[in-house]
């Protein structure tokens, strides 16, 4: 069994589902079942397998996985999304990435905390709009950029921008 799921490339859970949703695939369901085995819950897996009819329960598996695709896109970097939808069963690793990193710190902000703490819980909530507004800003800014957010850091953002060929991911970062 081992050596049957080792030659058995891990098909792209995005080309699966596109084949289902539209009807045409030419994999039988016990085919397609296997395939989406690795992105389902044990029980919705073999609920699918016993059920004749697959409709209701493979929408049921289809809603699952896009819902869990969005949750992981919104958390993770999105290339680690792409690279583990078409790699399920790989072993967390790291890689060398190149590209540019966005450091982004709010100049003068502990001292406009310091001045706005003296106004007690006014000033914190002021504080707290200015910041939440600058994140906002900053982070659409790197979703319209390519850019992926690493981490928020207080009034700090760390942000990583994969290297283009044409070297944009410099002018990116620089921007």
């Amino acid at each position: 069994m081992g050596q049957e799921f080792a030659a058995r490339p891990t098909p792209n859970v995005k080309d699966v589902l596109r084949e289902i949703e539209n009807e045409q695939t030419v994999q039988s369901a016990a085919e397609w079942l296997e395939d989406l085995k690795p992105y389902l819950a044990p029980d919705l897996w073999r609920k699918l397998r016993e059920n004749e009819n697959h409709r209701g329960l493979l929408n049921n598996a289809l809603d699952r996985i896009q819902s869990l695709h969005y949750i992981f896109s919104t958390y993770l970097p999105s290339d680690l999304v792409e690279e583990k939808m078409a790699n399920p069963k790989a072993e967390p690793s790291g890689k060398m990435a190149s590209g540019c990193l966005l450091f982004s710190d709010v100049s003068g902000f502990t001292a406009l905390s310091e001045k706005l703490a003296e106004l007690g819980p006014r000033g914190a909530e002021y504080l707290t709009e200015v910041i939440n507004k600058y994140f906002v800003e900053m982070v659409d800014i790197l979703s319209r950029s390519n850019g992926t957010l690493l981490k928020f850091a207080g009034d700090a953002i760390l942000a990583f921008f994969p290297e283009q060929t044409n070297g944009g991911h410099a002018l990116w970062a620089a921007r």
